[in-house]
């Protein structure tokens, strides 16, 4: 990855915010990359074999760690896994899974998942999923990695959906409780209570020689940020090339719009992350598509 991307220096008040606060969406697509190399680095992992991945939790922008990630740590650091008990408790499969590394070091860690209501090989999977979990789980714990790991993305994801609908709930009945605004036409008729306001209608009835004022409720109002952001995002889907995609995030013009963004829309500065993100990694996969279909 060190020769597909271009390293740009983390700004030290950036790496302040990311330590401090785990948000990776306040990097660029190139400080993302050169954080993503190296935490790899760090770990003594294979950056193209993909380690990790991001996640949205809780408004912030994580890493976690996939298989190739716990695969590759059991190698490097001698782990060995061992599974040491096995059991259910009010419907939910628990398992207890032992690591011990190269040094002699032992430790212990569990997975859990729910297999109320299932039958076959649905609870078989769940099953084979609880002992994945305690395998991996206890794979980071014994090797210092304090993150998520990829059996545990899909409870997370869960866990935070369910709160949504609360929070949304808790919304809905405060807009409620506001007074309904006002349209044009409901102002219109509330003026025709206003002496002055009549006055100046009855002038305007006499100027259009008696025909009606219509009534009508106002234009929405055009979102110029939300088009620039549209307009960016239509930009980066159109690239084919690397160079051109470092071109853009690098425009003096995009940095200043995400400046912007960040302090201002942070929304729309993440949504213009994941799609330079996304489409990079598009590129990197068709680059190596064609490499591997090349002639030796």
């Amino acid at each position: 990855m060190n020769a597909v991307v271009k390293q740009q220096a983390l700004e030290p008040e950036i790496m302040e915010m990311v330590l401090a606060d785990g948000d990776l969406s306040r990097l660029s697509t190139e400080q993302r990359l050169s954080y993503y190399a190296k935490v790899c680095e760090t770990q003594g992992l294979n950056p193209l074999t993909r380690p990790f991945d991001y996640i949205r939790l809780n408004g912030k922008l994580v890493l976690y760690a996939k298989r190739e990630c716990t695969d590759q740590k059991r190698k490097l650091d001698g782990v060995s896994i061992e599974v040491v008990d096995k059991r259910i408790e009010d419907d939910v499969f628990l398992v207890t899974a032992r690591a011990t590394n190269a040094q002699g070091r032992v430790d212990e860690d569990m997975g859990a998942v729910s297999i109320a209501g299932l039958k076959g090989e649905l609870r078989a999977n769940a099953m084979l999923k609880a002992i994945t979990k305690a395998k991996r789980r206890v794979t980071l714990s014994i090797c210092g990695m304090g993150m998520l790991d990829e059996s545990e993305v899909e409870s997370a994801q869960l866990a935070e959906r369910e709160v949504r609908p609360v929070q949304s709930t808790v919304m809905r009945d405060t807009a409620k409780a506001l007074p309904e605004p006002r349209t044009w036409g409901e102002q219109a008729r509330s003026n025709r209570m206003d002496p002055v306001a009549a006055m100046k209608r009855a002038e305007m009835d006499r100027t259009l020689g008696g025909d009606d004022i219509p009534e009508f409720d106002a234009p929405p109002k055009v979102d110029k940020v939300q088009l620039g952001v549209d307009a960016l995002v239509a930009r980066i889907r159109a690239v084919t090339v690397e160079d051109d995609l470092h071109a853009i995030s690098g425009d003096p013009k995009v940095e200043t719009q995400r400046k912007w963004l960040v302090k201002n829309r942070p929304e729309l500065d993440l949504l213009i992350a994941d799609e330079l993100g996304a489409k990079y990694e598009a590129i990197v996969a068709a680059r190596q598509e064609t490499e591997a279909e090349a002639p030796a």
